[in-house]
């Protein structure tokens, strides 16, 4: 639902949750008055797709590549046959460990972990 700011005579200013039709039938929270919608910019529940200055992606293909969106980025992963796998972090809450992951994937992590 829309998010509109109203104003009622008295000044009391408040958030009215609905269609824009629906304000002037609404009366103020404080003191009962009618309110009128008060005309602001820059409001908005939409997370946008844009990454500002885009972002590169360098083991997706042999070339880096460079995406300005997130959902240029997924399509281009679909287009391959990619799937993206998130990693465990050690101190990350939210991933579970390595106790999970294949055991390919840990031989090579030994084996990279020994390189250093």
């Amino acid at each position: 639902m829309p998010i509109f700011d109203v104003r009622c005579v008295n000044g009391h200013e408040a958030e009215f949750i609905g269609q824009s039709t629906q304000v002037p039938a609404h009366r103020c929270d404080v003191c009962g008055e009618t309110v009128e919608r008060l005309f602001t910019v820059g409001r908005s529940t939409v997370i946008g797709d844009d990454v500002p200055g885009g972002f590169w992606v360098e083991n997706m293909t042999p070339t880096p590549l460079f995406f300005r969106t997130k959902s240029a980025h997924r399509a281009k992963m679909k287009e391959l046959g990619l799937v993206n796998k998130v990693r465990h972090v050690p101190g990350d809450k939210h991933v579970q460990a390595w106790g999970g992951t294949d055991p390919q994937t840990l031989e090579n992590g030994r084996l990279l972990a020994e390189r250093q």
